[in-house]
């Protein structure tokens, strides 16, 4: 099973990634360095959701519909980020690079706090069998 402290772990380090990125010119060689990095990090950590953290909430009863809606969520912003990520890397415009950053780091750095809010704890109850703490209900997304 993919861990939580795994996951805090992996959304620590995307978030310093894209912080980093954010400092970094995407026309240099680094930013084109940190671009491919950052991309395959966000990919591989989404393929490891899907594999290890969704199916293990999917298969409980009470959670199901959350894990449900919140992979489907996660399929459309991976999209999102995948298609963001590939058009840099051909290059292009650098304000349209700012605005789409801007754009899809927002979309993942709030996706990230709130399966680190919502999911974690419903993971925690249900297939960790601890109790969420009370200021972290488990229910459909906000």
């Amino acid at each position: 099973m993919l861990k939580l402290d795994v996951m805090h772990r992996q959304h620590r380090a995307i978030r310093a990634l894209l912080q980093a990125l954010g400092a970094t010119a995407i026309d240099t060689p680094d930013g084109q360095t940190l671009l491919r990095l950052a991309r395959t990090t966000i990919l591989n950590h989404v393929h490891e959701e899907d594999l290890e953290f969704y199916s293990a909430l999917a298969r409980e009863a009470e959670v199901g519909a959350l894990a449900d809606a919140y992979y489907g969520e996660i399929r459309e912003t991976s999209r999102q980020a995948t298609a963001f990520f590939d058009a840099c890397a051909e290059g292009g415009d650098l304000q349209a690079y700012a605005d789409g950053f801007d754009t899809i780091c927002r979309l993942i750095v709030q996706r990230m706090d709130r399966e680190e809010m919502r999911l974690f704890a419903a993971y925690s109850a249900t297939v960790d069998g601890d109790d969420a703490p009370p200021d972290m209900p488990i229910g459909l997304p906000a």
